[in-house]
């Protein structure tokens, strides 16, 4: 008797594939839940509307205290001068922007259903990254643009010249202030998972921050101004600070640290957290 071998057939079941989820899809979903709420379109109709006003109060104040009274000072100092008013204001609808991106899923409760949908976090937060700052730094350019042209009769009456090279410089170095603002905001709103909270804790930072730590050397007997963001980023973003190229190179290190520190943290609680 023979043993005859019969071939033995394995049926394999073909494995589920899950779709791959692409950075520009999340970036499409991310933009067009952006676009559909009512709130975000008011603040970043705001950021514009605040730089201008912002750039154009500060440069009335500028012809107001070189006008009447011959005050030497360069054109170039005059107009940095107004757009300091700008960048303050941009730093504050920047915030608020940015805390809206993140708060308003938490606080609507749809941040569950967004990580259902891309399960991978850490692409759904680059994505809201490049979807908060690409519209911010057009917005606030925008808005330095109107200022300076309404602030052109004012300025120039009072320092003679108009706006150069350097100026748009500058202005451009102020959008790159208020982004890190931004960013460091998103990065607080992610931690906190409050709009009302991110926006509080990034207050605290651009305007308690400055008015109470100038009072601690003679506490404490160490200068901790230079380690304000408020100070920094906009040294690092000039690419120069009076007190040399090693002070320059502690502002820049200041200023990334005020980014990547609380953006790490975020992506930690991105990722570890439940929705």
């Amino acid at each position: 008797m023979t043993i005859l071998d019969t071939p033995t057939t394995t049926t394999t079941t073909p494995r589920r594939s899950e779709p791959r989820l692409s950075f520009r899809g999340v970036l499409r979903s991310e933009l067009g839940k952006l676009t559909s709420l009512r709130s975000t379109w008011v603040a970043a109709l705001c950021v514009p509307l605040l730089v201008a006003l912002g750039t154009v109060l500060q440069a009335f104040v500028v012809a107001h205290t070189l006008g009447p009274v011959p005050v030497h000072v360069s054109s170039e100092a005059a107009w940095r001068k107004a757009l300091s008013g700008g960048t303050a204001a941009g730093e504050l609808a920047g915030a608020v922007l940015a805390a809206l991106v993140v708060g308003s899923e938490y606080t609507g409760r749809v941040a569950l259903t967004t990580f259902v949908a891309a399960p991978r976090r850490m692409l759904v937060g680059a994505a809201k990254v490049v979807a908060l700052l690409v519209p911010l730094a057009v917005l606030v350019a925008v808005g330095f643009l109107a200022g300076v042209g309404l602030s052109l009769p004012l300025v120039t009456s009072a320092a003679g010249a108009g706006p150069s090279r350097v100026v748009v410089g500058a202005a451009l170095g102020d959008v790159l202030v208020v982004l890190v603002c931004a960013l460091l905001t998103l990065a607080v709103t992610t931690l906190v998972r409050s709009t009302a909270g991110g926006i509080t804790i990034v207050l605290v930072v651009l305007l308690v921050l400055p008015v109470a730590v100038p009072s601690l050397p003679a506490v404490l007997g160490v200068d901790l101004v230079p380690l304000l963001l408020t100070y920094a980023a906009p040294m690092a973003a000039a690419l120069h600070d009076p007190a040399g190229p090693g002070a320059l190179v502690r502002d820049v290190v200041v200023t990334v640290a005020w980014m990547v520190v609380p953006a790490a943290a975020a992506a930690f609680a991105l990722v570890r957290r439940d929705a």
